[in-house]
């Protein structure tokens, strides 16, 4: 299904043909103020959703609920009207798309398209300095995990965080 293109004349309020957007990110926000997100992913995701003025809706999930969201078991996930992007750099793609190249406004063909290249490459690139921050390091693990695992029953909260630490490390 096509993403409709917005109309930049009207402002976002009175646009009827504004989809509906939908940022799906873990159910626990940061303490420290200055983060939205324990996810980088979906930190990059909401930062473009702004620079690009798109108005959307930030829905927490439980972990358990991710995949009800999406079937590979990822966030972010963007859920524009009723079609679903999962990946962050599709994420980008779409939200360029939707706002006739405002992410990329004065790029020139071939330097767009390296911008692209280098986006998904410093994902991949980073995963594991991101992974690593979260999870490895002994001291903010405990943060972590006292913080991301709280909503669990406490019989359940460390034998789920063990296990989900040891599978992504």
């Amino acid at each position: 299904m096509p993403l409709p293109k917005l109309d930049r004349g009207q402002p976002w309020g009175e646009n009827p043909d504004m989809p509906k957007l939908t940022l799906f990110d873990f159910n626990v926000a940061p303490e420290d103020p200055r983060w939205e997100t324990y996810s980088p992913f979906v930190m990059k995701v909401s930062r473009a959703l702004r620079l690009a003025a798109l108005p959307f809706e930030w829905e927490r999930i439980a972990p358990q609920a991710i995949k009800q969201v999406n079937p590979v078991g990822q966030l972010p996930a963007l859920r524009i009207d009723d079609t679903l992007i999962a990946d962050s750099t599709d994420i980008l793609g779409h939200i360029d798309a939707l706002t006739d190249g405002k992410l990329t406004a004065g790029l020139a063909e071939p330097v767009r398209a390296e911008a692209w290249l280098w986006e998904d490459y410093a994902d991949s690139v980073l995963y594991g300095h991101a992974l690593c921050t979260r999870w490895a390091l002994d001291d903010i693990w405990n943060r972590f995990r006292e913080r991301v695992f709280a909503p669990l029953p406490a019989v359940l909260r460390g034998v789920v965080s063990n296990a989900l630490r040891k599978k992504a490390l």
